[in-house]
């Protein structure tokens, strides 16, 4: 998973510091019952060179109008997600780790 963000925010600096992070992507539901998302932890590194000129055409095909922004790619290797759907069933819960 990729994103930008700027050195100087406090995220990025947090990441630069402690790259063992942790987030939750979710759409707002008008119920409980379409509650949809998933909670991570992840291993956040900054792509240099070669690594972040192809992140970057993967992020800029994803969301063109990102071009704008001048900032840093950051991968996130993603470690464990947990997913939550109600709409496959009220309180459905999948669960993936990464293999070591």
């Amino acid at each position: 998973m990729y994103l930008l963000s700027e050195l100087k925010t406090e995220h990025a600096k947090a990441m630069l510091k402690l790259p063992q992070v942790a987030g939750t992507i979710s759409v707002t539901p008008k119920t409980i019952a379409q509650i949809q998302g998933i909670q991570f932890q992840a291993k956040a590194t900054q792509l240099q060179k070669e690594q972040a000129k192809q992140a970057y055409a993967l992020y800029y095909r994803a969301f063109p109008f990102a071009r704008m922004i001048k900032a840093p790619i950051w991968e996130l290797q993603l470690q464990y997600i947990k997913m939550t759907n109600n709409l496959l069933g009220f309180g459905c819960k999948i669960y993936w780790q990464k293999e070591r």
